[in-house]
């Protein structure tokens, strides 16, 4: 599905961090970015928009959990004005996942600011799109993984494609 022009980013927190490096298989003359160094959340945006400048403006995708996609959510306004063929795929664990993995685990299970019932929520992606007035697509489960991830991938305008993950997903390190 990517070819070996693309850039991939991977945003510095959290959840998408770990699936990308485990899973993820670059090919010859692809460049995949992650900033482990400093691993901040929300850096994603604004890297995929430097590297796609950098990359003479080819696809870029970016990967970014829903948490993090709200640190630099101004920046979708920056690749439409520049119509940048940034995919974005956003990881929706309904928020935080491995700080709430870090809260069960050392914090006898106290999620504060990592749920709804702790005080944590984020916006409908889809809504967000469309004030951005960027194309948008949602994975559910894995029988539309594929077909969707091309469909995301197609021609050379940007996309948010919220991929729906379990807020339980474990995480084997």
């Amino acid at each position: 599905m990517l070819n070996r022009h693309d850039v991939i980013v991977v945003d510095g927190g959290g959840t998408v961090v770990y699936t990308s490096m485990q899973a993820f298989k670059i090919i010859q003359g692809q460049r995949m970015i992650l900033s482990s160094g400093i691993c901040a959340m929300g850096t994603g945006l604004p890297e995929s928009i430097g590297a796609c400048f950098a990359n003479k403006r080819h696809r870029t995708i970016c990967m970014i959990g829903d948490g993090s996609m709200q640190l630099n959510i101004q920046e979708l306004q920056t690749i439409v004005h520049h119509n940048l063929p940034i995919k974005i795929f956003v990881f929706n664990n309904q928020g935080y996942l491995s700080i709430r993995i870090t809260q069960k685990v050392y914090l006898e299970n106290r999620l504060l600011g990592s749920t709804g019932s702790g005080g944590m929520s984020l916006p409908e992606y889809k809504k967000i799109a469309r004030a951005y007035g960027l194309e948008y697509i949602r994975i559910n489960n894995h029988r539309e993984m594929s077909r969707k991830t091309r469909l995301a991938l197609e021609g050379g305008n940007p996309v948010i494609c919220e991929i729906m993950i379990s807020p339980n997903q474990e995480l084997l390190t």
